[in-house]
């Protein structure tokens, strides 16, 4: 009897740890996929559903691959350092810690961006409107836009009335040349005298 309790524990855990090794290699599979096919941010939570199947430090180290080229900088370096701290002499290391750094001066040059105002409002002394200017050092393409001022008087040309009347006139004169051609006397008359040529 004990032996049939020992050996159904034993079946058990095997079968545990086959169904933990399929799940984790299921989430692996599709992690690897979307990071093929640029999809970052499913691959990198493929990657973690994996690696909370089965801790492996080189997840770590995908995940953050993952996160920076999805451009999420913060959670990239958060899981390079957590890759660094769980292996003990990477052989990345020295690279990784160059990425981290570049990374870290990104971080903070977007949050610094993040804080200035794009733009402010200048209201010139004596006028009414005020005048939105960017911020001196935030780089702002400029597009301009042409206006008619107001009261500016549309050439005549350019008004639908004109070509409304000159569409109605065309329908006009048309429909008299062709009731005048319609109504007339069909062939010569005897009064006329027509002349051939040789």
């Amino acid at each position: 009897m004990q032996r049939a309790r020992v050996l159904l524990l034993t079946l058990c855990l095997l079968s545990t740890r086959a169904l933990a090794e399929d799940e984790f290699r299921k989430h692996y599979e599709e992690g690897l996929t979307a990071y093929e096919l640029g999809e970052f941010a499913r691959a990198a939570e493929a990657y973690k559903a994996a690696h909370r199947v089965r801790r492996d430090p080189a997840l770590l180290y995908n995940i953050g691959q993952a996160y920076r080229l999805g451009g999420n900088l913060e959670q990239a370096v958060f899981f390079y350092r957590s890759y660094l701290r769980a292996v003990t002499n990477p052989s990345n290391r020295r690279e990784l810690e160059e990425r981290i750094k570049i990374l870290d001066a990104q971080i903070a040059s977007q949050k610094s961006q993040a804080t200035q105002p794009p733009f402010t409002l200048e209201k010139p002394a004596g006028s009414e409107k005020a005048a939105a200017t960017p911020a001196p050092s935030t780089p702002v393409a400029a597009t301009v836009v042409k206006a008619d001022a107001p009261g500016s008087k549309k050439p005549i040309y350019k008004k639908w009335w004109l070509w409304a009347a000159v569409g109605g006139a065309v329908v006009v004169v048309g429909l008299g040349v062709g009731l005048g051609i319609g109504l007339s006397p069909r062939g010569p008359s005897a009064d006329h005298s027509f002349t051939l040529f040789p």
